[in-house]
């Protein structure tokens, strides 16, 4: 599966917040506060998880 981050343009245009690296905390199983502030964890760890934030305006904000 892959995700973007608040890095993404698209996803934090939208409120997306969270880092790469609390993405792959989450992933590992680990409890995060999203973007809307709920306290999330997965019922078990992914195997592997792509971060897919695009490139255009990386940097920008």
């Amino acid at each position: 599966t892959h995700l973007h981050t608040g890095m993404s343009m698209d996803a934090g245009a939208f409120g997306a917040r969270l880092k790469p690296e609390d993405a792959y905390r989450f992933a590992r199983g680990e409890e995060l506060t999203s973007s809307t502030g709920q306290r999330v964890k997965l019922s078990r760890p992914l195997d592997f998880l792509v971060v897919a934030d695009h490139s255009d305006n990386m940097g920008f904000f």
